[in-house]
């Protein structure tokens, strides 16, 4: 996958506003173009010139801003306004403008899952066909040096949905670490050798190692290893590893929510 073209969705909130410029950091270091969406969701109470001079007006507006704003002024930016409902313009878009990634600021410290990235980046990660970073309101941009991808050794069945993986690691010279939660005691799986060779020869070419995460739950594993680690992105195939259930989980502690508060790629089967 060539990442060529990214979707941010901007309500003007300053959560919407923080995942816009870390997506113009993206951009520039992936060569890419950003399409920056915004969701009127009229509802059909407007009438045609109404609908035209709201459209023209945001326009006008988030124009404005990415002329002041300094890392947006080098970047190719479309701007997509839409009368739809955000769920159905993000679907849209994604449709109509071969969007290969979709970059959602997100809000929130407090369990679970959906109030941690917001109900409609939870919604927009469930469903998309495309990968989603989630980035937190207090999260700015820092190069990517190390990324954590979380795997599940029963649950490897095709790489091929990890190119995107490989697109960031290349682009950013990233390390790799990819590490696996096992419950204190558990033995190594069946088919751990098997799967670990699979991405040891997948990741050929990047810097790699293989990581082992002992702990009584998922959740705490997975707050040990940013812990431990300290990634400047989280990687996860969230249909593959039940990360939703991780973070719905009510083991999982404030602190560790605090500790989580990093970019979160997640991406589709």
């Amino acid at each position: 996958m060539s990442l060529h073209k990214i979707l941010v969705p901007v309500n003007y909130s300053k959560c919407s506003i923080n995942g816009l410029l870390y997506a113009a950091h993206l951009a520039k270091e992936l060569n890419a173009k950003i399409l920056i969406l915004h969701a009127l969701n009229n509802n059909n109470v407007a009438s045609d010139a109404q609908i035209q001079t709201e459209i023209q007006r945001n326009k006008d507006k988030i124009n404005m801003y990415c002329q002041d704003e300094p890392c947006l002024k080098d970047i190719m930016t479309d701007i997509f306004i839409s009368t739809h409902s955000a769920k159905k313009a993000i679907k849209n878009a994604v449709s109509t403008y071969d969007i290969n990634l979709i970059v959602m600021g997100t809000e929130g410290v407090k369990k679970p899952m959906k109030e941690l990235v917001g109900s409609l980046t939870y919604h927009i990660i469930e469903k998309s066909e495309i990968p989603v970073l989630a980035i937190p309101n207090s999260t700015g941009y820092k190069p990517i040096d190390l990324i954590g991808y979380g795997v599940d050794y029963e649950r490897v069945y095709d790489t091929r949905s990890l190119s995107v993986l490989k697109d960031f690691a290349y682009s950013f010279k990233s390390r790799l670490e990819i590490f696996h939660i096992r419950k204190y005691g558990d033995a190594s799986r069946f088919l751990e050798p098997h799967e670990k060779a699979k991405l040891d020869g997948y990741f050929k070419g990047l810097t790699h190692e293989f990581e082992i995460i002992e702990s009584d739950s998922i959740p705490d594993g997975l707050y040990e290893y940013v812990r431990k680690s300290n990634p400047s992105l989280v990687v996860l195939v969230p249909r593959k590893y039940p990360f939703f259930e991780w973070l719905d989980h009510e083991s999982l502690s404030e602190e560790a929510v605090q500790h989580l508060k990093i970019p979160v790629l997640t991406i589709p089967e």
